[in-house]
């Protein structure tokens, strides 16, 4: 019995009680690795300074905008995180930091909520430990418990939904403040990202069907249905009418920032089936296929979770995956490894059932080992080389524009690609390229790439409505010491790097970084800073 595990009945005699503070201290060394793990693998991804821009702005009183004066546009999914990103601001702490540590909070309740779920499910110890070992060793897994997003906090509230509905049902706890905090989740979960409401759709429609086939009148069952579904609505609804209110629109801007055509279709289901191949889980769809019913006979309430899966992967290839490493995978993942130990335990070989749990830690190892850049998706290590790399370095390459460009008495709107780091360290104007956070390149951008959130990118004559003063492009940190002036540079790596045809008519400048380095802009509209630096 699971309660057995967390407390102590005074009349247990001593050999028991050793026996329980055995079992204790096993998962809190398993939960202990595994957060040392996590920490090991921290990392902060270019994307989470747009949600900490969003926090500042919040906090020094322009609101919940990316440039201040600017109409707001909402350039970000993840309301309750970046909500959350403002506390740091407010006391004077580190946001990298703070993100940090709130993330490995949500990482290690993630872990809790999953073991618990397990325990439920298998009624097993052996089994919900190797179902948090498969999970916390998974390298995308670990490395999302940073990142500076939303993606731990997702799949928290992902998890504790799923949990809290196997509670009631497995135990017959179906209350009032148990449905309340069901609904409370669910709302939660929504803020953080709008897609969290397709796993809550699952739990909250198994509910309402549960209690409409219970006997009774239906007046009897109204508060139920209230508890369940009152708090939920009255977040939700609250937050869309703030929305439409401040934003003029339910849908966030960056939903048309990242759609572009069918072809992102295909972009979607590489991006799942490469996840399942680079983590050598391929197997397990197969397993769990081929097992027909008899898998989910012996425990119906695990095609719950095998649901959710199934849902989710369908929407991760409808917007076409993501750029970042198996980001969007990491929501379900805590429900996926319960699917894959319950695959594995369905293998009445033993040696295939060891053999197939060495495949699946090996290929974590292996995926982290070697997983590069492959079909538009960005390995955790070079989102973490953007920021900190000799040649990009993003972070240093923003303290330094806001160093040249902050105090001019004309101001310099700088407009990229990669506008995280920029914009939080600079301070600037900053247009995204790609139209994250302007409602007109996220609507009308030129169709350039099936690549997720790089697909649009901004006319040239749209950045000139704007007052566009330098174009960085891709920022990028060039030796100045290899090259002789402006002549010097190849004029083709130019045009990757900021984005337009350069030739001997544009305007290309080095905007120093120290002595040694410059970033490459085209100084599109005249200002006095500029020519003042030139």
């Amino acid at each position: 019995d699971i309660h057995s595990f967390f407390y102590q009945n005074e009349s247990m005699n001593t050999n028991s009680i050793t026996e329980i503070a055995h079992k204790k201290t096993s998962v809190i060394i398993l939960f202990a690795a595994l957060l040392y793990v996590a920490f090991f693998n921290r990392f902060t991804q270019d994307d989470a300074f747009i949600s900490f821009r969003y926090a500042r702005n919040l906090v020094e009183g322009h609101g919940l905008v990316w440039n201040p004066g600017e109409k707001p546009v909402e350039g970000y999914t993840n309301f309750l995180w970046t909500v959350m990103m403002a506390v740091p601001h407010v006391i004077g702490m580190d946001v990298v930091v703070f993100s940090r540590l709130l993330g490995l909070l949500f990482y290690v309740g993630t872990l809790v909520t999953t073991w618990l779920l397990s325990m439920m499910l298998f009624r097993s110890r052996v089994l919900s430990h190797l179902t948090i070992l498969l999970l916390g060793t998974n390298y995308t897994f670990s490395c999302y418990a940073t990142g500076g997003l939303e993606t731990q906090l997702q799949a928290f509230l992902i998890t504790s939904g799923a949990w809290l509905y196997l509670h009631m049902t497995m135990r017959n706890r179906c209350s009032h403040v148990n449905f309340a905090g069901l609904s409370i989740i669910t709302g939660a979960a929504v803020l953080t990202r709008p897609d969290s409401v397709l796993p809550f759709a699952v739990i909250t429609g198994l509910c309402i069907v549960a209690l409409l086939r219970n006997k009774g009148t239906f007046s009897g069952k109204a508060p139920a249905l209230i508890s369940l579904l009152g708090p939920a609505t009255c977040i939700i609804t609250g937050y869309g009418l703030w929305k439409i209110l401040y934003y003029g629109s339910l849908v966030p801007n960056t939903f048309h920032a990242k759609v572009s055509s069918v072809d992102s279709l295909k972009q979607g289901v590489r991006y799942v089936l490469l996840f399942f191949h680079s983590y050598w889980l391929v197997p397990f769809p197969f397993i769990v296929l081929f097992s027909g019913s008899r898998l989910f006979s012996k425990n119906r309430l695990l095609a719950i979770p095998a649901t959710i899966i199934v849902i989710w992967c369908a929407y991760v290839i409808s917007v076409g995956g993501d750029f970042m490493e198996f980001r969007f995978m990491v929501p379900v993942l805590p429900l996926l490894f319960v699917i894959i130990t319950a695959a594995v335990m369905f293998i009445r070989q033993i040696t295939l059932r060891t053999a197939l749990i060495v495949m699946v830690l090996a290929g974590s190892f292996v995926h982290a080992s070697t997983f590069h850049y492959t079909s538009g998706i960005e390995s955790i290590r070079s989102l973490q080389s953007h920021l900190i790399s000799d040649h990009e370095n993003w972070i240093f390459v923003g303290k330094r524009l806001g160093e040249l460009f902050s105090d001019c008495d004309e101001p310099v709107t700088v407009a990229a690609t990669a506008i995280g780091a920029l914009g939080y360290y600079s301070g600037l104007r900053i247009i995204d390229m790609h139209g994250l956070t302007d409602r007109h390149i996220a609507r009308h951008g030129t169709i350039v790439s099936t690549r997720a959130g790089h697909a649009k990118l901004a006319p040239i004559e749209y950045l000139k409505q704007k007052n566009t003063t330098l174009i960085a492009g891709h920022p990028y940190c060039m030796e100045t010491a290899e090259t002789t002036g402006i002549d010097g540079i190849d004029s083709e790596m130019m045009s990757g790097l900021l984005k337009y045809p350069v030739d001997n008519k544009t305007n290309v400048i080095l905007i120093p970084v120290d002595s040694s380095r410059a970033v490459p802009a085209i100084y599109l509209e005249g200002n006095s800073c500029v020519d003042d630096l030139k």
